[in-house]
């Protein structure tokens, strides 16, 4: 695997206004097309049509396309703040923070809380509330995918 830089191209105000390209995940793939792979968005993300399937809290809409480069020849830039921006969404989750359902959580889970963050991978743990037995449904969340704190 190696790690790529992937790129939004096209501007649009809600989420890159007047940019025309940017660099908006670090993603371990195969290749520069398995990096840039997406996926339809959920029901009810309003106009966003898909999002990368390795960076999932990544959207583009419909005058936007992803690229990717090699990490090693992407911008040290680009590559330093994707970085920073990801370690800075650690640090703000919190063990117990109550946080709202995802694609990844039951069907019919609507929230759960942080039960374990690894800093080195970037995953949270989290519990879902409507788990039905005494063991708890875990799933693995990018820090991106984690909403705002519901308290």
């Amino acid at each position: 695997m190696t790690r790529y830089v992937v790129y939004r191209n096209g501007s649009n105000a809600a989420n890159q206004g007047m940019i025309q390209r940017m660099a908006v995940a670090l993603v371990n793939a195969r290749n520069a097309a398995e990096a840039c792979e997406t996926e339809a968005c959920s029901p009810g993300t309003p106009y966003a049509t898909s999002r990368l399937k390795l960076a999932r809290d990544v959207q583009a809409y419909s005058n936007q396309h992803f690229d990717a480069v090699a990490e090693s020849r992407a911008p040290k830039a680009d590559v330093r703040r994707l970085e920073e921006d990801d370690h800075m969404k650690l640090e703000d989750i919190e063990i117990g923070m109550r946080v709202h359902g995802d694609d990844c959580a039951p069907e019919d889970a609507d929230q759960g809380y942080v039960t374990a963050i690894n800093y080195e991978t970037g995953m949270v743990e989290v519990a879902w509330d409507s788990c039905q037995s005494s063991e708890q449904l875990a799933c693995g969340l990018k820090p991106g995918d984690l909403p705002e704190d519901t308290e």
